[in-house]
């Protein structure tokens, strides 16, 4: 803290939180859309790391309440809101050191596709924004039901969409089998060059039930 209040007097604020949340590793998880298990694989990757013995701050993009009460139950920390349509570039940055200070890395989970926002030609209010803002690479969650080379479509897509944003790696959701995996990891491959991070094969066990407002809220 008093490292802070010396930026405080030298700096602009917004270039001492900016500074100061180099310092914290991060990353954002998110997807094409909605619906693609980025709750699911942010709440498992929480515990992981917790498990380990890693204080890991949770974060969420967006004003949701439902997807946090997970969160917070994977990471025993509570969730905090990252929204750059409510808050300026500069709370976003203050909410995010000021919840991670005291953590060894922030995991923050995305709202619907990577671009969503409040304008369709706009980016505030999306998760790519808020990863332009903390400076994350992102990992992006694919919903593979289905798909094998237009998976890699979906990923040359949100790489092309703005290349301001870092597009780290890929874990594939809701594949069938192996043999279904290998096609999609040659296929990702050879067109995008990501590496697949992960792999989570369909099950009736990695579904949360949904109802009009999102999630089922957990109990």
């Amino acid at each position: 803290m008093r490292t802070v209040s010396r930026w405080f007097q030298s700096g602009s604020r917004l270039t001492i939180w900016r500074a100061y949340s180099l310092r914290v590793p991060r990353i954002v998880l998110s997807a094409a859309g909605s619906d693609s298990g980025k709750t699911i694989v942010t709440a498992a990757l929480l515990r992981i790391l917790s498990d380990k013995g890693y204080k890991v701050q949770p974060f969420k993009v967006g004003p949701d309440y439902i997807d946090p009460m997970f969160l917070k139950l994977a990471a025993g920390r509570p969730c905090r809101s990252l929204d750059s349509w409510i808050m300026d570039e500069n709370t976003v940055l203050s909410s995010f050191v000021s919840g991670s200070m005291t953590s060894d890395i922030a995991v923050v989970e995305g709202v619907r596709g990577l671009y969503e926002g409040e304008s369709p030609v706009g980016e505030k209010g999306s998760t790519a924004h808020i990863a332009k803002i903390i400076k994350s690479p992102v990992i992006i969650v694919l919903n593979c039901y289905s798909l094998t080379r237009s998976a890699a479509a979906q990923l040359m897509g949100l790489k092309a969409m703005d290349h301001q944003v870092n597009i780290a790696g890929v874990i594939l959701n809701k594949v069938k089998d192996g043999g279904h995996e290998e096609k999609l990891k040659r296929a990702i491959l050879h067109y995008t060059n990501l590496p697949v991070l992960g792999c989570l094969y369909r099950s009736p066990f990695l579904e949360i039930k949904k109802r009009h407002i999102g999630l089922t809220m957990p109990h």
